[in-house]
């Protein structure tokens, strides 16, 4: 997960399903920065990347989409 300032407001992205990870908790990211490598982990049935954009923080919900926002609202 990583935490954004999107216009002001707070943000969390989230990457799943990633074989490797090239940042650590905590590390200050830059746009561009390799974050990965898309993989097949849990419960996938093929190789890619599973991206989500919550505002404010993230918040599991196993029935709804809890804080998840549309990502191309925000490109």
């Amino acid at each position: 997960m990583v935490k954004h300032s999107i216009d002001g407001a707070s943000f969390t992205s989230l990457y799943a399903h990633l074989n490797s990870r090239s940042v650590s908790v905590g590390q200050s990211v830059s746009k561009g920065q390799l974050l990965g490598t898309v993989g097949q982990t849990g419960n996938a049935f093929g190789t890619h990347l599973h991206f989500e954009l919550h505002r404010g923080t993230y918040v599991y919900s196993a029935t709804s989409a809890a804080s998840s926002v549309n990502p191309l609202n925000y490109l």
